[in-house]
């Protein structure tokens, strides 16, 4: 049923001879199995030569037979990714490969009387199996290097983003195509016109011709003004509005970002993102297509000084290149600043907010210059980094102006030469010096152009880490989907994890390990359990925010998603937002006043806010700092009690209550008719008051996350 394939370092290691390497028709075979539990019928022949352009052809020199067995798989990978099947070697316990990975291969080390081998591991519910169909038999605690062929979603990239946004934009962007056109044609009937009244008008004495040029001048003139006016409005317009869709899109990957991804990302990296995709969105005209469609100009302008005087045209173009060429190095070197700048500018401003919000404890603590010298530190490392880019522009200027300069002078000295000479006119020479203007002006905006995009690499860098961060579509939204009422099936259990299994990071150890658990609907379940038993990431995991390595999250029977409308997530530290108490309730719970007003007289907040001099118009600083943290829990549950979701999780929310609040809250009635999930450590407080008041009828179950057990209700909810 499945070829074993022998590993260097088992029965040959006693010899202390070199290892043998794998069998290249066992590895073969196994991998061609494997694509065809994958879904990919493949040749053997084109597996073999798949397998046969991965393999190194090296031995290694000591008969190592965990590094053999990396070795084969790596072959094995890089075969299945030339393949269409990109994978990767990981070490993991068995256990665990087997339920995360899926069908796979493993190399297993030696143990007793078995030689370390290659086995497929079909899954799951499967054993691995050895080439004589025997399940290969090891703990599942063996440390094991498998292949992880889990692929990625497909991300976004800022560059398909702006694409799209220039063509949901395209009226405003053909208006701008348009006015720089139309400004570029009526450039060059500057120098014609130069030419035709000086070499043509004034030598026949053609007084006709002569008040035509004039009026032709004047007219361009007049357009010209207006044509600029029109030019500069549209221009604007369109930045501005490139510049509003790339915060935009940049906020809501940010509020998308999973929290395993996010959670370090500080205040600083954030309104560096921010500003970092306005700069790119603004960058697409102005960095892009305008000095694009400024070349259009510059190769009519250098076509018309080429009739004229072709030699000069060609002088023109060679300098132009030497400008554009030389202009690279001082761009690289603008980069390299400016990615530092942008480290210096994420970790100053982190900082600064830090400091900001904690100014009264470092007033307490008598740390405020400490602070203040820390700040200053992170300020000059900015500014250093800031006056490393601008010295380089400026290297940048000075060469370009000094083109500019010896553009002029070298006209002026060719073309009067050539003028006194007799080899052109002196129409020719006004109209050259007017196009060699032209044509040097569009070669310098082109440099500047190629070092601002130069200088955007590190922003283009960090946004596309962004939103590959938060799992956002290759497009943009067009708009929000519509809203619709979400059914619920009182037979369907309101939540279902499934055999869920995660880890904040690939190197931490897992938070939530084959985790399943099932909540009826209408159920009052409270998760307890130690600090670090998974709590708050089960219940972040139920609400959406985090996406499990392996397992399945329903509610209702639908899987999960951040802003599910059937779920309201209520998390430890309670979310005001700045402004007023009523406008945070409104912003929260999404409900008529009317309703909120009933609701916080059944929870208490409707007695305490009266109490406040201004009411419910009272101020609410941001994070609601000028509140205790039971006011602030009681504001937060009041508006997701408000709210008509009919799954509530709820993370210690009555933690920093008294027990009289707490009693009132769970004898209000408000958790009647919802399934409702707390997380609490108070064993003797909130379960208690769970099981007896919340829910007279004796629904409330107590689940304790690290022994399994449940308590407290007539119906037990299953854990495994």
């Amino acid at each position: 049923m499945l070829t074993l394939s022998k590993l260097p370092g088992t029965a040959e290691a006693a010899s202390h001879d070199p290892p043998a390497e794998p069998g290249p028709d066992a590895l073969t075979r196994q991998l061609q199995r494997l694509l065809l539990q994958r879904g990919h019928r493949v040749p053997a022949s084109r597996v073999a030569d798949a397998l046969r352009d991965a393999h190194p052809g090296t031995r290694p020199t000591r008969p190592d037979p965990v590094r053999a067995g990396d070795d084969a798989l790596r072959h094995a990978a890089a075969a299945l990714t030339a393949l269409g099947l990109p994978g990767r070697v990981v070490r993991l316990p068995l256990s665990q490969a087997r339920a995360l990975l899926g069908a796979t291969l493993l190399a297993l080390p030696p143990r007793d009387t078995r030689p370390a081998c290659v086995v497929l591991c079909p899954g799951p519910r499967g054993d691995c199996l050895q080439d004589d169909g025997q399940a290969a038999q090891a703990p599942g605690d063996t440390e094991v290097s498998a292949i992880d062929l889990r692929a990625e979603a497909p991300a976004a990239r800022i560059g398909t983003w702006l694409w799209a946004s220039l063509c949901a934009e395209s009226p405003h962007v053909l208006a701008a195509v348009a006015a720089m056109v139309l400004s570029q044609g009526l450039a060059l009937l500057g120098p014609l016109a130069a030419w035709l009244v000086t070499d043509r008008a004034l030598p026949d004495g053609a007084a006709q011709l002569l008040a035509l040029a004039v009026l032709g001048m004047l007219a361009v003139a007049a357009h010209a003004a207006a044509l600029g006016w029109w030019r500069d409005r549209v221009t604007r317009s369109l930045d501005q509005r490139l510049r509003t869709r790339g915060n935009a899109m940049m906020f809501d990957a940010l509020l998308r970002t999973p929290y395993a991804t996010g959670r370090d990302r500080t205040s600083g990296d954030a309104l560096q993102l921010l500003s970092s995709a306005e700069l790119i969105a603004g960058a697409a005209w102005g960095t892009g297509l305008g000095p694009l469609l400024g070349l259009v100009g510059a190769a009519a302008a250098w076509a018309t000084l080429c009739a004229l005087v072709p030699a000069a045209a060609w002088a023109l173009a060679a300098a132009c290149a030497a400008v554009v060429l030389t202009s690279v190095p001082l761009a690289r070197s603008n980069t390299r600043w400016q990615g530092e700048m942008l480290g210096a500018r994420a970790a100053q401003q982190s900082l600064l907010l830090e400091l900001l919000q904690g100014a009264p404890a470092l007033r307490v603590a008598g740390a405020e210059h400490a602070g203040a010298r820390r700040w200053l530190r992170r300020l000059v490392d900015e500014q250093t980094a800031t006056l490393g880019q601008v010295r380089s522009g400026l290297w940048l200027d000075v060469l370009l102006e000094g083109a500019m300069h010896l553009a002029r002078a070298g006209w002026l000295a060719w073309g009067g030469a050539a003028c006194v000479a007799g080899d052109i006119g002196l129409g020719t020479f006004l109209a050259g010096a007017m196009l060699v203007e032209q044509v040097m002006r569009q070669a310098i905006a082109l440099s500047h152009a190629l070092t601002a995009f130069s200088a955007l690499a590190p922003h283009w860098r960090r946004v596309n880490e962004a939103l590959r961060a938060a799992g956002l579509p290759p497009q943009p939204a067009t708009g929000s989907p519509p809203q619709t009422a979400l059914k619920t099936d009182p037979t369907v259990p309101a939540l279902r994890l499934d055999r869920l299994w995660f880890r904040y990071d690939p190197a931490a150890p897992w938070a939530v390990r084959e985790h399943s658990l099932e909540v009826p609907s209408g159920a009052l379940v409270v998760l307890s359990g130690a600090s670090g038993a998974g709590k708050t990431t089960l219940l972040r995991l139920a609400a959406g925010l985090l996406s499990p390595e392996q397992g399945r999250v329903e509610v209702f029977g639908h899987p999960v998603r951040p802003g599910h409308p059937a779920v309201g997530y209520l998390p430890q530290e309670a979310p005001l937002f700045e402004g007023s108490i009523a406008s945070n309730l409104r912003w929260l719970a999404a409900c008529p006043s009317h309703h909120l007003l009933a609701v916080a007289r059944r929870t208490g907040l409707d007695d305490w806010v009266r109490t406040l001099p201004m009411g419910y118009a009272t101020r609410v600083s941001a994070g609601g700092g000028a509140f205790s943290g039971g006011q602030r829990q009681l504001i937060a549950l009041t508006a997701v009690l408000a709210s008509d979701r009919p799954l509530l999780l709820l993370d210690e929310p009555m933690s920093q209550l008294d027990r009289l609040s707490r009693q009132r809250l769970l004898n209000s009635g408000l958790f009647q008719g919802r399934t409702v999930v707390i997380i609490s450590h108070d064993r003797n407080g909130l379960d208690a008051t769970a099981a007896d008041g919340a829910d007279p009828s004796g629904r409330a179950k107590v689940l304790n996350l690290v022994t399994g057990s449940t308590h407290a209700g007539p119906e037990a909810a299953r854990v495994a």
